[in-house]
Formats: C-alpha cells, structure tokens, sequence
C-alpha cells in the first residue's frame, strides 16, 4: 500500500485549495448549490446514499475542512487468528467480485448492490454490478435505492469487516461567509 506522506505544517495555505466562483458559474448551475463533497480513501467507493457523510459546499461560503488520518496497525502475530476472532482481514484474505482492492466500505457497497438487485432486479447505476445485471430506470431507481438504504441501515454485511492495516480519514468542518469583495479578487 502506498500513503501520503505526512506535512509538516497545517492551517491555512498549507492544504488543498478550491475557488469556486459564484461570477464564472452559468446560471442553470446555480440550482445546483450546495455542492456535496466528501473526502475519502483513494481506494473506497464512495457511498451515495448517505449524506450525512458528505459536507456541503454553499455559494458564498469558505469551508476549511481539516483531514485527521486514523492508523491502523495490526502485529502480524495475530493472523493465527480468525478474521472473525480478530475483527479484520490482512491484505489478501478477502476478494471482492467487483473491486481489485479490499475496504470495509468496498465490500458494503458490493454488499449492498447484490442484495438491491435481489430485491429489485436491477441496480442503481452508481453501484457497481456484472454484465447480467440490468441498471434501473428511474421509477425502478428509487425502489432499489430504498432498499439500499434500508439494508445499510440493518447493517446485513455482517462479512464486512475493516483491514488490519489501513488509513482512515476524519473530516472537521467550518464554515466561513465571504464578502462579495472576496469573490472578486479570487
């Protein structure tokens, strides 16, 4: 696995840095605000069905969001174990049908697109799925996308469990309100 390299400074200037500017926006985008966004692991497929995950970009804002990595490092000496005993699989041990590299997240969401398709016959288009498997339409959609959200929160991807090594991020948010001089000096 490869990882970011730490910074050895924070705060403001020092990060990842975006400007949308309400000027440059065409006004049929403008329905469009607030704009969700969710940091995350380069290997996790996001989910879509839970906002409260995502952290809302709105017209007129500035958002500072500090990214708190959580390190998760397992002794290799607990292998003999279980996956069940310990709580986590070492890198390798589980395969996923639809995604070449295993996360806790990756195997919900291969989960819970086999289950909606089971339930609805077909399957959002955000999830992923195999060439048998027909993509709903919209009046389709919204039936196997409560199903979806129903199985999430049942928690019935027992077989889920998290690696013994990973990285997590955690979000902090703030909100500031900019002045209309702000937006047009960016």
């Amino acid at each position: 696995m490869k990882f970011f390299a730490a910074r050895a400074t924070a705060g403001d200037g020092f990060g990842l840095s975006m400007t949308l500017s309400p000027f440059k926006i065409p006004s049929y985008a403008a329905s469009c605000y607030p704009l969700p966004f969710k940091v995350h692991s380069p290997n996790d497929h996001p989910t879509v069905f839970n906002l409260a995950e995502f952290t809302s970009l709105y017209r007129g804002g500035l958002i500072e969001v500090l990214v708190t990595p959580k390190v998760i490092i397992t002794d290799k000496s607990l292998k003999s174990l279980s996956p069940v005993e310990r709580q986590c699989y070492f890198e390798n041990e589980m395969k996923l049908k639809y995604f070449k590299i295993y996360t806790a997240q990756n195997c919900k969401t291969e989960c819970i697109s086999d289950q909606a398709f089971a339930e609805a016959n077909c399957v959002p288009f955000y999830y992923p799925r195999n060439s048998t498997m027909k993509v709903c339409n919209l009046m389709e959609r919204n039936f196997a996308h409560r199903k979806a959200k129903k199985i999430t929160i049942s928690n019935s991807c027992d077989q889920c469990l998290q690696l013994c090594n990973e990285i997590t991020y955690e979000t902090e948010t703030r909100f500031r309100r900019l002045t209309d001089k702000s937006y047009k000096n960016s």
